[in-house]
């Protein structure tokens, strides 16, 4: 795509030279991005605020450009970028202003909007703290999605894929997500104008595994087994004490190096993350930080400061202790579970509002997500053989999305239980079995669309997948 005076370009990647095979027509646009992964392909727009006219963002699917999926008004926004999931499901654009018009911040105001990429949710993600966001990402699984922000101390906010909060890592000294490969450990750091912070926490579990200091950090990154962490020292942002640390998950340092010249980069050796199993966490994890802190090895976080008692209160709280004023200047929260119609995170409701989906029993509930699923797939089933008719008529060869979504799907080679291998054979025995029956529907006259045949087409890698799976079953 290209970005022109009034709108976009869409051309062929494969030959450039064929010309434009799509236009989207949008007057002073400011920004666009394009979705990930297979075809449909979804074109994400925004307009910022011209004095009375509001902001727009604008979500378009190939080859429907004419008619967007949905279209999204606010004010307050001059400035927008968009963070797409890992698979394309969804969008989240974050807004900005350099002006913020209540005064509270000198560093302007921002917004941040969740889209559905089939058009059917439009919302904007409630937060439960005042102040900036700091920063936001997506899980790698593009399941679920974190969001620090507020004023110090800053809050954490995990969501579901339906924009619904999950769970509240509660307050502190962080402004930085960073997810493991895997997905299942993420760290919160505080860097920058904060000293270092590293909170590495559990996602599965929901559990602060160790909290951890490493001062002067100015690049980080997670190694691709999703063991370990990295943090280093490097020029031109810092002049002095180069160098780098590694991690392990759970707090403990492994290996510490300073330079005595200046560092430019330090970066892990590229790897494919499916080559490593994702373990859990072992059930002493975090002690080891502890006790490295202990020996001199690490920086344990620091305690709270404790707050200033006067004179006259020394003494006399309870057992002889201090007797502490009842104030603070910053009220810390604990991490908590987030559940049900909680009024703070989430939708915004009106008052005394309930969401639909609290009033209905399980089963109905279930019922209805089924009904939801069922309906999804159909709309997406059509939408791909749209895309696929008019990649055709530009002379492009379509995608089969089956065999795309076979490959995709295929887990990690390795695994560390025989339940988690079980649980793969099944998963593929099951899509063979549903392949091997379009065979015998295709050979009744029955005809197929493209992602019926792409799926076929997976049959011999589905295959091979499962001897494979097997084998590696019986030496568990």
């Amino acid at each position: 795509c290209m970005r022109i005076s009034n709108g976009i370009h869409l051309y062929n990647g494969q030959d450039i030279g064929k010309g434009v095979i799509g236009k989207v027509s949008q007057e002073k646009l400011g920004a666009f991005s394009i979705s990930p992964g297979p075809p449909p392909y979804k074109i994400a727009t925004f307009v910022p605020e011209v004095k009375d006219q509001p902001a727009a963002v604008t979500l378009f699917s190939y080859p429907n450009l004419d008619e967007p999926l949905s279209r999204k008004s606010m004010f307050r926004a001059s400035d927008a970028s968009f963070l797409w999931s890992p698979t394309g499901s969804a969008v989240l654009v974050r807004t900005s202003t350099d002006v913020d018009t209540t005064g509270k911040s000198y560093y302007g105001e921002s917004k941040l909007t969740f889209l559905a990429s089939d058009g059917r949710s439009d919302v904007n993600v409630a937060l439960g703290k005042e102040g900036p966001i700091h920063d936001v990402a997506w899980s790698p699984s593009g399941k679920e999605f974190l969001v620090v922000y507020g004023f110090m101390p800053a809050k954490a906010t995990l969501f579901d894929v339906k924009c619904k909060a999950v769970f509240d890592f509660g307050t502190g000294s962080r402004n930085t997500i960073a997810w493991a490969p895997h997905g299942r450990f993420v760290m919160l750091g505080g860097f920058g104008n904060i000293s270092g912070n590293l909170e590495f926490w559990d996602n599965n579990r929901k559990k602060l595994i160790a909290h951890v200091k490493a001062p002067g950090t100015t690049n980080w990154s997670w190694s691709p087994c999703s063991r370990l962490f990295l943090t280093s020292t490097l020029f031109p942002r810092l002049r002095v004490d180069n160098g780098f640390k590694i991690w392990k998950y759970d707090g403990s340092a492994v290996h510490s190096e300073t330079a005595p010249h200046e560092v430019y980069q330090v970066t892990w050796r590229p790897s494919r993350v499916s080559v490593f199993p994702d373990r859990p966490a072992s059930p002493n994890a975090g002690q080891a930080a502890a006790s490295t802190a202990a020996e001199g090895g690490a920086t344990a976080a620091p305690a709270q400061p404790a707050a200033y008692v006067p004179p006259h209160l020394r003494g006399k709280g309870a057992g002889g202790g201090a007797a502490r004023p009842a104030f603070s200047l910053h009220q810390y929260e604990e991490a908590a579970k987030v559940g049900g119609s909680n009024p703070v995170f989430g939708k915004s409701l009106p008052p005394g509002a309930v969401d639909e989906d609290d009033k209905l029993s399980k089963s109905a509930l279930k019922k209805k997500k089924a009904k939801e699923k069922a309906q999804k797939e159909k709309d997406a089933a059509e939408a791909l053989e749209q895309t696929n008719r008019a990649l055709a008529a530009a002379g492009i060869t379509p995608q089969a999305a089956g065999a795309a979504a076979a490959t995709e799907s295929t887990g990690p080679k390795t695994y560390s239980t025989p339940e988690e291998a079980q649980k793969r054979i099944k998963a593929v025995t099951k899509k063979l079995r549903q392949a091997e029956g379009l065979v015998e529907e295709e050979k009744g006259g029955k005809e197929l669309n493209v992602d019926q045949k792409g799926k076929i087409a997976a049959i011999p890698e589905m295959q091979s997948e499962l001897a494979e799976l097997e084998q590696l079953a019986k030496t568990l």
